[in-house]
């Protein structure tokens, strides 16, 4: 007679079918006997601890099970509730704030499928992790997707990785890059709700130790600071990817503040502005006076670098300050018409300023600078000006050889505000000239 069949092979319902035949042979011996319950005592046995696992409802196995369960149920709503509030309230005494993150646009990324690739993004910052949407057969894809980091430590980087969708295998990695949060978080300790729209505030320029494809820059826009990036990926042939940041207080949080109060790790320089614990500065050589707005209107005549032309662009410099505005390609006469920002600490110090010609495969040469004092600019800033008329010359400059001013130049009161036009003769070169226009922005309300 062949043996039943074994559970484990089969399951429980063909062993508690075999075990129903067998019961109908009556003249089977002793051991036969055995071999066909055996089956039928497993299959009641698991049948008993399944029952027993969702509930006898006998009253004494009842009180038996629930003391039982009590003591082995630490992942009830009750049992789990006080101990997820008091992780609330530690998450809220740790919050900063939160980070939104808006992944606009991936550029030239590589290709994973046959002709293209299914790109998304996941954004990571310690144990948090978010992710965009699938853009479908593009390498230049536009998520213009928010995502939201909860802020408890400024220092840990944020990383960005892309992947390529794949339905029946693994995702495709199609890159990695990262980027701090410190120089915006700089930017955002800054009292700067009377600078105009659109101010840039910081410049982060790209080196070996970030991913930054291109200069990014912090800026003032409408009512909050915001920085916009393009990230170079790494770990793959090509492709970048866009991001713009700005920060959102949380009521009940700690807060930015506390972090800036806590100390002296993030007590450091942004664009020449010192901030160490809650005080603006140390020393009234540190004090910031205010923002220095240089717009960069124009080049005339300036040397030719390349065969023909240049391909020009103006570095601006004062103390350990350094900005500088686009290259403009194959012109000797560029307009930048760009707007750099300086913040004053120390006013005798000179704003120098280089043009150089940009090469892709040497050094950029040189093509004159200049230099020129703010002094005359801040003595007209201290005078009472409300209530003259707007437009009207506070003060006359002329070009003398103490100074690079190629024509006279003015100081104005210009709708509530002081500014200076000048134009500045480029010294150790052949020829050329700059065209600016100044403007100062008060900060006196800096806490």
């Amino acid at each position: 007679m062949p043996s039943p069949p074994r559970p484990s092979l089969y399951g429980i319902r063909a062993a508690s079918v075999a075990s129903h035949c067998l019961e109908g042979q009556g003249n089977s011996d002793g051991g036969d006997r055995r071999r066909a319950e055996w089956p039928r005592r497993k299959w009641k046995s698991r049948m008993v601890k399944g029952f027993l696992r969702q509930g006898d409802p006998s009253p004494q196995n009842s009180a038996d099970k629930n003391q039982s369960f009590q003591s082995h149920q630490p992942l009830t709503r009750s049992s789990a509730m006080p101990h997820r509030h008091h992780h609330h309230g530690s998450s809220m005494e740790h919050l900063m704030g939160l980070l939104k993150i808006n992944v606009r646009r991936g550029i030239d990324l590589a290709v994973r499928d046959i002709v293209s690739s299914d790109p998304y993004v996941v954004v990571k910052m310690g144990s948090q992790k978010v992710k965009t949407r699938v853009v479908k057969k593009n390498t230049n894809p536009e998520w213009n997707d928010e995502l939201t980091l909860s802020i408890t430590d400024p220092k840990t980087p944020i990383q960005v990785l892309v992947y390529d969708k794949d339905m029946f295998s693994m995702d495709d990695t199609m890159g990695d890059a990262y980027f701090s949060i410190e120089p915006f978080l700089e930017a955002q300790k800054m009292e700067l709700s009377s600078l105009p729209n659109g101010t840039i505030i910081t410049r982060v320029q790209p080196n070996r130790e970030n991913c930054y494809s291109e200069e990014s820059r912090v800026v003032w826009q409408n009512g909050k600071v915001v920085q916009d990036m393009v990230l170079r990926l790494r770990n793959v042939e090509r492709g970048e990817v866009e991001l713009q940041i700005h920060w959102v207080n949380i009521p009940g949080s700690r807060g930015l503040a506390s972090y800036i109060r806590g100390g002296g790790a993030m007590a450091k320089e942004t664009n020449g502005c010192m901030f160490s614990g809650s005080s603006r500065a140390r020393s009234s050589s540190e004090a910031l006076l205010g923002l220095l707005r240089i717009k960069i209107k124009r080049g005339y005549n300036l040397a030719v670098r390349d065969l023909y032309s240049s391909d020009p662009y103006v570095v601006v410099q004062m103390g350990k300050q350094k900005v500088k505005t686009r290259v403009v390609k194959r012109n000797l006469n560029p307009e930048w018409n760009e707007n750099l920002t300086l913040c004053v600490n120390d006013p005798s110090l000179p704003i120098k300023l280089r043009v150089y010609d940009r090469d892709t495969f040497s050094f950029d040469d040189r093509m004159g600078e200049a230099e020129f004092d703010i002094r005359p600019l801040l003595s007209v800033v201290e005078m009472d000006l409300e209530g003259l008329p707007s437009g009207i010359i506070v003060r006359k400059l002329t070009p003398t050889r103490q100074n690079c001013l190629a024509e006279e130049s003015y100081i104005s009161w210009v709708n509530g505000r002081v500014v200076q036009d000048m134009i500045l003769h480029l010294r150790n070169v052949e020829r050329g000239e700059i065209e600016l226009h100044l403007q100062w922005i008060d900060t006196s309300g800096t806490p």
